[in-house]
């Protein structure tokens, strides 16, 4: 919680040198990291460890600097109801126009249904949004929570995702695919760039899943073993410490921790490589910040042509 780090994926082209010396120094004053949406992310700043939050701020990417650091004010509290008991929060971002909105999730349960509260944040203050209550007793998240579409998805049960759709204020409820069970650090949703449905990554033992889902249906659309991947980086036993500590969106990548070495696991182009590695060290969740290199540029239209009595 009190140490932050920007770690570039190397090799980088030496263009990139002053732009990851920024995005270091802008991340430097920042403790401790709340939540992102790729290269968006939330951080508290402290004065030291023990205090109370000084302040949050927004980070819309530390590649980019010339989209600024938004501040926002902490997040709402409101009293619990008799018997209720505070199970998870959350803040998510959603893309409106060349823009984020903000999205604060408090949940509350009493064992046998559960409670949310929305808040959203306008014009620099959190407004209630709406309240709705599910029957589930949905416990503390395993899940990574996920706002897309207009909705948001997170835990219901260890085999059930819980639906709550902003739009209508309803909640539903699906399945994961049969034989699958959430479990810590093994299962992770990532958005569809279409917004159109959802991934599901699973994790177990030395085997990847990727699920997507769309309408009502699942479809396996990749599977991927690790034993013949790792074998080509020296990795005989992969089966220690093995879980997911991130995932891109649209299924595209994800980081994973082997043991004592954090991993970047292309999916969809099947490259695998090292990040860091370290005996003394447990990393805590990476958070990716993207660049597109090299850079494309949009094709100029031709110039008409210029009639030389003009000039």
């Amino acid at each position: 919680m009190d140490l932050l780090r920007f770690v570039p994926m190397l090799p980088q082209p030496p263009e990139f040198d002053v732009v990851i010396r920024r995005a270091s120094s802008i991340l430097d004053t920042h403790k401790l990291i709340l939540d992102d949406r790729n290269d968006i992310i939330s951080t508290n700043k402290f004065k030291n460890c023990d205090e109370e939050p000084k302040s949050i701020h927004i980070v819309p990417n530390p590649l980019c600097p010339e989209r600024a650091m938004v501040s926002v004010p902490l997040f709402p509290c409101h009293e619990r109801q008799e018997g209720y008991f505070h199970t998870s929060s959350r803040l998510l971002f959603k893309e409106e126009g060349d823009g984020f909105s903000y999205v604060y999730l408090d949940m509350e349960s009493d064992g046998t249904k559960s409670r949310v509260h929305i808040y959203m944040l306008q014009g620099g203050v959190w407004c209630v949004h709406a309240s709705a209550t599910t029957q589930l007793p949905c416990q503390p998240l395993k899940l990574n929570t996920l706002l897309a579409d207009n909705k948001i998805y997170m835990e219901a049960t260890l085999s059930e995702i819980l639906v709550l759709d902003l739009i209508a204020l309803s909640f539903s409820t699906f399945h994961l695919p049969q034989g699958l069970l959430i479990g810590d650090h093994g299962t992770m949703l990532s958005r569809a760039d279409d917004d159109t449905g959802v991934y599901l990554i699973h994790l177990e033992e030395a085997r990847l899943c990727i699920w997507l889902r769309t309408g009502d249906n699942w479809l396996l659309v990749d599977t991927i073993c690790f034993h013949e991947m790792c074998a080509q980086l020296g990795m005989s036993d992969i089966t220690n410490w093995l879980f997911i500590n991130q995932v891109g969106g649209n299924a595209e990548f994800l980081f994973l921790q082997m043991g004592h070495c954090l991993v970047y696991v292309g999916i969809k182009c099947r490259k695998l490589c090292k990040v860091l590695t370290s005996k003394d060290q447990w990393w805590g969740r990476i958070h990716p910040c993207m660049m597109i290199w090299p850079p494309t540029f949009p094709a100029l239209k031709n110039d008409p042509p210029r009639n030389s009595d003009a000039m």
